[in-house]
């Protein structure tokens, strides 16, 4: 009996849609000898299996021995993996840095290390790579650097080549190149001015390169009174000179006061002076050929071994007119006596009406 093959489209369409399904899965099992058509060659007994694909797709192995990958290893860095299972393992796999603080930079060619930086250095640029450096004012920084920011340092003369240093940081706040002569910097309560010194009354200032001098000039006047100290310190104020012939300190009727001591041609200092005049002085008695007490003056002030004179007002009667010699002391507090002497053979008693001035200095 022959059988007649009969085209049916249902019959076409079942096939396609078995071969469909046979295409999804498709197990190569390798055998003693190679497959024919397919150019491989066993080595032991092993499985090629290939599951999944949706559609047809193409795979293409290398033409050289390789080593397949499974999900059981990590894949190393020749395979173009890492060699590690965690992410940060797998980093410092791949990374070139060796030391802590390096830095990941790109070379010529690759990614390079660039070891960690010396103290107190920053990250700077040459244009082409990164490299560790110190701060410079010169080529780092732009625009007026705040001067709180500077901190503590010291500089050479030669390193401030331009500006000026505030008077807040020891500086004077102005350019002093052009400072004309004489000039100072005078502080104005804020900071600094540079001006001249303003002469006045009887005082010359004269002006030089680097120098000052001052004078007094010839006569000097004074038109106002001075009360307020002009040498305030432990040193002496000495008038001196070899041209003078004269000093007067104040004029007629007023009076000069001399605070502390005094002294005259280098003697012995004079610390007070105290002088009394008394009238109406009562004299006593003085017996021939004695000396005694004559009268006594109180002069506030005086101390016993002071030095005293007593000097009598001439009147008619008094004691220049007898045969009286007279000296005087300081025989108590307050007190000095006028003591006199009779050589004559008579007693003598003169006038109570004589003036007497009783002077007295203290060393």
């Amino acid at each position: 009996m022959k059988y007649r093959f009969k085209f049916s489209p249902n019959l076409f369409l079942s096939f396609i849609l078995v071969a469909s399904i046979a295409m999804s899965i498709i197990t190569v099992v390798t055998a003693a000898t190679p497959n024919p058509g397919h150019p491989w060659s066993e080595t032991g007994d092993g499985t090629f299996a290939v599951t999944g694909p949706s559609t047809s797709r193409t795979y293409t192995f290398p033409d050289a021995n390789a080593t397949v990958l499974t999900s059981n290893a990590a894949v190393t860095i020749a395979q173009g993996g890492t060699g590690q299972t965690a992410a940060a393992a797998a980093f410092d796999g791949l990374s070139p840095t060796t030391t802590r603080g390096d830095l990941i930079y790109r070379g010529v060619s690759n990614n390079a290390r660039l070891a960690v930086g010396g103290n107190n250095t920053v990250l700077r640029s040459n244009g082409t790579d990164p490299a560790w450096g110190q701060v410079n004012l010169s080529t780092d920084v732009s625009g007026t650097l705040p001067s709180g920011n500077i901190g503590s340092h010291s500089h050479a003369a030669g390193d401030v080549t331009s500006g000026t240093l505030v008077a807040a940081r020891g500086g004077t706040g102005f350019d002093g190149s052009a400072a004309g002569n004489g000039r100072l910097a005078i502080g104005n309560g804020s900071g600094f001015t540079l001006a001249n010194l303003t002469q006045g009354t009887n005082i010359a200032v004269t002006n030089g390169s680097g120098s000052i001098s001052l004078a007094t000039v010839n006569n000097p006047t004074f038109s106002t009174s001075v009360t307020a100290p002009i040498l305030d310190n432990s040193a002496g104020l000495t008038i001196a000179g070899t041209n003078a012939t004269s000093l007067t300190l104040a004029r007629s009727g007023l009076t000069t006061a001399v605070a502390g001591s005094l002294t005259i041609g280098g003697g012995t200092a004079i610390t007070k002076y105290l002088s009394v005049t008394q009238a109406n002085v009562v004299s006593a008695s003085v017996g021939s050929r004695v000396c005694a007490s004559y009268a006594s003056i109180t002069v506030t002030g005086a101390a016993v071994g002071d030095t005293a004179i007593a000097s009598p007002t001439a009147v008619a009667g008094g004691i220049e007119t007898v045969d009286l010699n007279w000296s005087a002391y300081v025989s108590a507090a307050n007190t000095v006596i006028i003591r006199a002497c009779n050589p004559t053979n008579t007693a003598i008693n003169t006038a109570d009406t004589q003036t007497w001035r009783a002077d007295v200095w203290q060393h």
